[in-house]
């Protein structure tokens, strides 16, 4: 392995929002020691440049200890995801699998009564070009619980597109919320104000609707389902479950910020399976598509994302 590939892939796994400072400072590691004093200052100034806190995350660890600890990573395996927001004619699935982008999540439902109108145009697409795909639904926070009718309403989505080949998404956010001067509603739902007058009855709720959702799929499509969120959501505004429920339920983390992105409460840094880098795209994709595009990798590769009926 050269230096410039050894440091790569120690950095990577360091939390360097999966490669950005790979792509954006390709040099920056080139012919230095991992377990150097160099090597740790290296990491710092990116992180400096880059805006960000320097946590004291990139310790002396050698990648040698880190692979032992945690296995060597892919930067190999590469995908996006899409939804209505991008137009499904001006994005070419084939000129993707062809650039190595060679799996997608399609958005498929929100809430329980909004299906995405450019799913089947997009995972029809897929299917000819040959990627593997899966559907994420994006989960509307309520004050009762209807976590279990947003699960059904999800499989009344998917039910008549192509089958998936990858694992259902949860899709957990929070918007903001925001009134206008004569206490109209500017943007954002009521509900969103609820963790502002109540944090903890809200993470009770939100907790319960992410385990309520979850068990619904899997009583329904026989798979369980991913989750998809972001380290501040899931330390901030979800309580922690057993153990176990991790394991079968593994994580696809936004992890865009390069100060330890990979960590969250409950989830090992194993079962973050899939990791969000970019919401912007990068050099290759807007080639093909100019607008905005997620990209995503698949650390430990396509088989912890597929969908295996129980």
């Amino acid at each position: 392995m050269s230096a410039r590939s050894y440091n790569a892939d120690f950095a990577w796994r360091n939390g360097f929002g999966g490669g950005l400072a790979c792509e954006h400072e390709p040099g920056l590691f080139a012919g230095l020691d991992p377990g150097s004093l160099a090597f740790v200052e290296a990491t710092s100034a990116f992180q400096l440049t880059a805006g960000l806190v320097d946590d004291g995350y990139f310790g002396p660890a050698t990648f040698a200890e880190y692979l032992a600890t945690h296995g060597k990573p892919s930067l190999q395996v590469l995908g996006y995801d899409v939804s209505y927001c991008q137009k499904a004619r001006k994005l070419s699935h084939q000129k993707m699998r062809d650039a190595g982008f060679v799996f997608f999540w399609a958005k498929a439902s929100e809430g329980r009564t909004i299906q995405d109108a450019r799913a089947r145009e997009h995972v029809e697409a897929g299917v000819r070009a040959g990627s593997d795909f899966g559907f994420y639904h994006f989960h509307f926070f309520t004050l009762e619980d209807h976590a279990r009718a947003q699960a059904e309403h999800f499989v009344r989505c998917v039910e008549p597109l192509p089958e998936a080949s990858l694992r259902p998404v949860l899709d957990l956010e929070h918007k903001g919320y925001k009134l206008r001067d004569d206490g109209s509603i500017k943007y954002g739902r009521p509900e969103f104000e609820a963790y502002k007058r109540d944090r903890s009855g809200y993470r009770e709720r939100m907790t319960s609707q992410m385990l309520a959702w979850c068990e619904r799929i899997e009583e329904l499509l026989g798979v369980p389902p991913l989750v998809y969120s972001y380290p501040s959501f899931l330390r901030d505004r979800v309580h922690r479950v057993a153990p176990g429920w991790y394991e079968r339920h593994q994580l696809w983390l936004s992890s865009r910020r390069l100060s330890q992105p990979h960590e969250v409460p409950g989830w090992t840094l194993r079962q973050t399976v899939c990791q969000q880098s970019t919401s912007q795209g990068t050099d290759e994709t807007r080639a093909i598509y100019d607008k905005q595009l997620v990209v995503n990798r698949a650390p430990w590769g396509l088989a912890e994302l597929r969908a295996v009926r129980n």
